[in-house]
């Protein structure tokens, strides 16, 4: 899957809501498939399958009205105004970590603990030679404020919580990018 950052977007359409001429997704396929002498065959009848969250369509790819209560949507963090002032918060010196660590047990908000995730120990995956694989991490206690749970990291997440009921290691705050 893809996600876009809309940010900059979405922050014209608060400024100038005049302007708003909404947002296009434009999603194009060379459709070749290959051979396996490696010959490539030009427009050989494949589609490309393009799906939204809460969008469902009908045979000739019309948007019709979903079955569940669900609807596209977009999550938005913003700040006032009034926080948002660059003198006061240039002035300001940083006094902690990037990350909220957490250094003992009894934190009491939401704090990353280090978890390695071993592709094929933990997940049975042997497709996967190098990496073996890599530091996973998650959160722990209470999160201040929403986070999309649709990421690779927080499927990776879920898929060794499942796999390992013990380790209780279950998204909550969340990369939003899996490098």
């Amino acid at each position: 899957w893809l996600s876009f950052d809309v940010t900059e977007t979405v922050r014209e359409w608060l400024m100038y809501r005049q302007t708003n001429h909404g947002l296009e997704i434009s999603v194009h396929c060379p459709c070749h498939t290959f051979r396996p002498n490696g010959d490539i065959v030009e427009n050989a009848n494949e589609v490309l399958e393009v799906k939204f969250k809460g969008i469902e369509v009908d045979d000739q790819s019309r948007p019709v009205r979903s079955k569940e209560p669900f609807n596209p949507h977009l999550i938005l963090m913003m700040l006032p105004s009034h926080r948002l002032d660059t003198q006061s918060s240039s002035r300001r010196r940083k006094r902690a970590l990037d990350t909220n660590y957490c250094f003992n047990n009894y934190e009491e908000n939401c704090c990353v603990r280090q978890l390695y995730i071993n592709f094929r120990q933990d997940l049975g995956w042997r497709w996967i030679h190098q990496p073996e694989g890599y530091f996973a991490n998650f959160c722990s206690g209470p999160c201040p404020y929403l986070r999309s749970a649709d990421t690779t990291h927080s499927s990776l997440l879920s898929l060794y919580n499942t796999l390992n009921p013990e380790a209780s290691a279950s998204p909550c705050c969340v990369p939003q990018a899996l490098e």
